[in-house]
């Protein structure tokens, strides 16, 4: 996992979220419409950015976000098309030590902020400015930045009236535009990442070593986000209904794999690529009370139709039944188990609500699941629920140490009128929180019993 974090500012329902710590398990609480949602809005809408020329607000195998305007935060949309409020995203990275070799910077983390604000020209969101931050572990070491801005972005020319910054060359805070730096200009590439551009460089310009180290980490900086996104697999909270017979043509399967189910869909397909998944997916399905086995019957003798599948279960019972005689919870669950044991090592899995329809005990089982596969298969969770009985069975773990609280990252989304704050919950290594719940959550239980 490259990416330590991530920020947005004047997204949806965040003025700023604060960095939200990303972790092997990430989970993000909160009540009903308080902006979870957003931050994963925000993971999808960038990585469906990287793949086009700009900030790309709508795709078939992404989110569909409508305008700018529906995606900035506040209430005055004016003032974000008339250049006054920037859109904001950030990234924390590990930065590699190579990249420092015979400097004097002692940092292990960078950080990317990219700003957007509205082109009148362009008549769409554009790169108006961004930052990278070298952090120091050691708090005693100072902080290093370097900034680029767009003066005037509204200018038809913008790239005439670039502002430079930084603390890091002979701790000057201005950029002279003289050699190499007159000649650069700001780009985007990958859809939203920056790219400083020189028309023409000469071998004999005195700054040119300060622009290439400069360029040297944001190189790093774009890849490893980029590879990050590009990992990024979306599981909806509605799942596809539990079919008696799957019967799937080339448009609904274009449909599903648009609502992130492209793993279920090749699990209709192929059934299990070796025994090792099919021994796994009848272990988990056994941990989870579901039944003892899950196997699929492939069927191909109905014209027209690309995928035709059955989906059987064997109960605890022993009883042999189809996926739609079977409870309800069964095909919900089903599409995270074959997200988590069938997708590829590494992948980043963005969930909502995993815990959809089911009952207490198997809720907990789904933090046994999560941690399995991160030793198994190196993958990162990003987890929007409501279920305690989850959050209780990793404290358990970290206090069983089977898993260490710095792999697990817990977020509660709070929301007030105006705007929406993400608070990091810490946990010690016995699995118990040092900071306490904001607004009560998960004390309905003691109140119920205690209350008046």
């Amino acid at each position: 996992m490259t990416i330590s974090a991530f920020r947005i500012k004047n997204f949806m329902a965040f003025e700023d979220s604060g960095w939200v710590p990303i972790k092997p398990i990430t989970l993000l609480f909160g009540q009903n419409s308080s902006g979870k949602s957003s931050i994963l809005k925000a993971l999808m809408f960038l990585k469906q950015s990287t793949g086009a020329q700009r900030l790309t607000l709508v795709s078939e195998y992404g989110v569909d976000l409508g305008s700018y305007t529906n995606i900035v935060h506040g209430l005055s949309k004016t003032a974000y098309l008339k250049s006054k409020k920037r859109l904001s995203f950030g990234f924390k990275v590990p930065i590699s030590l190579n990249l420092l070799h015979n400097t004097d910077f002692a940092s292990q983390t960078a950080t990317l902020n990219i700003d957007f604000g509205w082109n009148p020209n362009k008549k769409a969101p554009d790169i108006v400015a961004f930052e990278i931050t070298l952090l120091p572990d050691d708090i005693t070491i100072d902080e290093y930045y370097f900034k680029v801005e767009i003066e005037d972005y509204s200018d038809t020319d913008a790239n005439s009236n670039l502002i430079f910054e930084t603390n890091i060359f002979d701790d000057k805070t201005k950029i002279n535009k003289t050699d190499i730096w007159e000649k650069i200009q700001l780009k985007t590439i990958y859809g939203f990442m920056p790219l400083l551009d020189i028309a023409q460089k000469e071998e004999s310009d005195e700054k040119s070593k300060d622009w290439e180290f400069v360029n040297r980490i944001l190189i790093q900086l774009r890849r490893d986000i980029r590879e990050f996104l590009e990992t990024i697999l979306y599981v909806k909270p509605v799942r596809p209904d539990p079919e008696r017979l799957f019967v799937i043509n080339n448009l609904k399967q274009e449909e599903l794999k648009r609502q992130g189910f492209s793993s279920f869909l090749k699990f209709l397909n192929q059934g299990y690529a070796n025994a090792q998944q099919e021994n796994a997916l009848d272990t988990w399905a056994q941990h989870l009370g579901l039944g003892q086995k899950i196997r699929v019957k492939k069927y191909s003798n109905i014209p027209g139709s690309s995928i035709i599948s059955e989906v059987v279960v064997t109960s605890l019972s022993g009883q042999i039944v189809n996926l739609a005689d079977i409870g309800f919870g069964v095909s919900q669950v089903l599409p995270v188990l074959i997200e988590c044991l069938f997708s590829e090592s590494g992948a980043t899995v963005l969930v909502q609500q995993p815990e959809l329809h089911l009952h207490p005990a198997a809720q907990a089982e789904l933090g046994d699941l999560f941690i399995t596969s991160l030793a198994d298969m190196s993958k990162t969770y990003i987890l929007e629920t409501h279920s305690e009985h989850l959050v209780l069975r990793l404290q358990r773990r970290v206090r069983n140490t089977l898993i260490s609280q710095d792999s697990i990252s817990v977020n509660y989304i709070a929301r007030d009128k105006k705007k929406s704050t993400c608070i990091h919950i810490r946990m010690n290594n016995k699995g118990e929180f040092i900071d306490e719940w904001p607004n009560g959550f998960f004390e309905e239980g003691y109140r119920e019993v205690f209350g008046n």
